[in-house]
């Protein structure tokens, strides 16, 4: 059957009642679909497990499948499902036998699939123009120059958020203060970034030449 559509993913919000959820487009197997539960506030991601949080009824490759939560998505949470497909290329072609239809099909279905699953990762990545053949320059103005792991210790003040160095604890549900590590104050630079608070794991900071940053991303400790 035809892959007449790029849609490879879908969200739904929410309520706290609605347990099913119809995914719109094309699979081969339900071990290629994912299910990830983000939290809209703090936007932990949370990937689901087969059978035991949800199970999947239908037809993934007619369209029909359905992903059936054990227990509802709470309001102000989002319910992510999208493709993966496997990297494999299991259909076997034999000499001087009948090749059906629909094993040819389905190796280029596999084919696509996989195809649309790369394209819309690519696509959310940075990327230079086709026409640009000179090496790339690295830009002395902008430059990483710190990496690590920090908690939010108070609310913010304007764009200063207070922070305490940590260190990730594996079997702890949060991070743990480092001795004599790092304290100060976190600016966000992002108008939507000054209400955060709570406990959060700072990722990496850009600075440019004069020490101003210009980029920085975190998210929330697991």
């Amino acid at each position: 059957m035809a892959i007449e559509t790029t849609t490879r993913k879908i969200t739904y919000a929410g309520d706290g009642v609605t347990t099913a959820f119809s995914v719109p487009f094309r699979f081969l197997d339900n071990a290629h679909l994912i299910v990830v539960s983000v939290n809209d506030s703090t936007e932990v991601e949370t990937v689901q497990t087969i059978t035991t949080d949800y199970t999947v009824s239908g037809d993934g490759f007619y369209k029909t499948a359905t992903v059936n939560m054990v227990s509802a998505p709470a309001s102000g949470v989002t319910l992510l499902i999208y493709r993966d497909t496997e990297v494999i290329q299991p259909y076997e072609l034999f000499d001087n036998e009948r090749q059906t239809a629909t094993n040819v099909e389905l190796a280029l279905d596999r084919l696509t699939m996989i195809l649309q699953e790369l394209d819309e990762g690519i696509s959310r990545t940075v990327t230079r123009s086709i026409v640009t053949d000179a090496a790339p320059v690295l830009d002395n103005n902008v430059a990483v120059t710190d990496v690590f792991l920090a908690e939010i210790t108070g609310s913010p003040s304007g764009y200063d958020h207070p922070f305490a160095e940590a260190q990730p604890v594996a079997s702890a549900s949060t991070n743990q203060q480092l001795t004599a590590g790092r304290t100060g104050n976190l600016r966000f630079v992002d108008n939507c970034e000054d209400s955060k608070t709570g406990t959060y794991t700072f990722v990496i900071q850009m600075l440019d030449s004069l020490g101003n940053t210009v980029y920085r991303s975190w998210k929330a400790a697991e």
